[in-house]
């Protein structure tokens, strides 16, 4: 006697066999992979694909084996890096991310001068997440002159970062000299911390690429303290350079802080934070940001389609500054007698 649940089986084999006939051949499966430091073991567990079982032990050789759309999750750790380099359309919409917010920490190696200790380039979608980068304070040759670089890099996502130097070590040749550096690159920059850089916090340039690019909420901090010999001012906060027709870029609610007890004499000990957010290039929207004790808290050229307002800029030696009284600084809060030109801020 024929089973009578035969034709149901037979249905749902013909149901299987079509969506095996749909599905496209070669398609790629997104993979997560696990980085973990090298355990205190004679030979590491066999890789299952978790913390305890790693996949890799360095963050260089998962990048290497990722696919597109992967995702590699960095555990918790401290891990020593030459660099990390991702790049090419072989890496798009590659994630990068740490297992716990700031718990894993990368630090540069002596290992040669080279420009981003995590570098994107020529790419699209890629996301950094949640590391706690850690400036070296004594004893370096070289350094990473950058946290994160990234170059040609479509849609980015570098996103709540600690980048971090000891104070006065980013003044030698330990520390980092920036923090994020973007190139011709477009996406987000948000939710990142960076104390102690020598140079620039977060630089973009060269934008040529169409699109928009928001840097959005960040925390910088210049905290330099005990640094012998040093002129009185240096670094910039947040400096947006060349900016074009083809591309709109947004700072928005950035809080950007030097020390209040940092001086302008040239034999201080405690240098002032030279700009606090300083744009120059048209297609601009810099609004509701915090810039203080700084020489220049917020700058911006009078180029075409620049726009500044709803910022708060208080307690610099000029808080507000252009190079013209342009009717597009809107509702900014700060000292008059303190901008140039006079009255670029208001006290609201």
């Amino acid at each position: 006697m024929r089973p009578r649940f035969s034709r149901s089986l037979l249905g749902l084999g013909s149901v299987l066999l079509a969506a095996t006939l749909a599905a496209p051949a070669g398609a790629a499966t997104e993979t997560t992979w696990f980085v973990a430091p090298p355990p205190p073991l004679a030979a590491a567990p066999a890789a299952s694909g978790s913390c305890a079982r790693p996949d890799f032990t360095d963050i260089q050789s998962a990048v290497d084996a990722a696919d597109r759309h992967d995702t590699i999750i960095v555990c918790d750790g401290t891990y020593d890096v030459d660099q990390v380099r991702i790049v090419g359309a072989g890496k798009r919409g590659l994630t990068l991310k740490a297992q716990h917010q700031w718990q894993a920490t990368l630090r540069p190696t002596d290992a040669g001068n080279r420009f981003g200790l995590i570098e994107v380039e020529d790419t699209a979608g890629v996301t950094i997440r949640g590391f706690r980068f850690r400036g070296m304070s004594t004893g370096c040759s070289s350094r990473a002159r950058t946290a994160i670089s990234a170059d040609g890099v479509r849609n980015v996502d570098i996103r709540a970062n600690r980048i971090w130097s000891p104070p006065g070590a980013a003044f030698g040749i330990c520390g980092f000299e920036s923090g994020i550096w973007l190139d011709d690159t477009t996406g987000l920059v948000r939710w990142n911390a960076i104390e102690n850089w020598d140079y620039l916090g977060i630089v973009t340039e060269l934008n040529d690429t169409p699109g928009t690019l928001k840097i959005l909420r960040n925390s910088l901090r210049y905290w330099h303290t005990g640094v012998e010999g040093r002129t009185s001012t240096s670094g910039t906060g947040i400096y947006v350079h060349d900016g074009s027709a083809e591309k709109l870029i947004k700072v928005v609610g950035n809080r950007v802080v030097g020390l209040p007890t940092a001086g302008t004499e040239e034999t201080g000990t405690t240098p002032m934070l030279g700009g606090a957010i300083y744009a120059e290039g048209e297609n601009m929207r810099i609004r509701r940001n915090v810039v203080q004790y700084a020489e220049l808290g917020l700058f911006a050229y009078d180029y075409p389609r620049v726009f500044v307002h709803h910022n708060t800029a208080t307690d610099n030696v000029t808080d507000c500054g252009s190079d013209e009284l342009s009717p597009r600084w809107i509702d900014n809060i700060g000292d008059p007698d303190r901008s140039d030109p006079v009255g670029l801020c208001t006290w609201g």
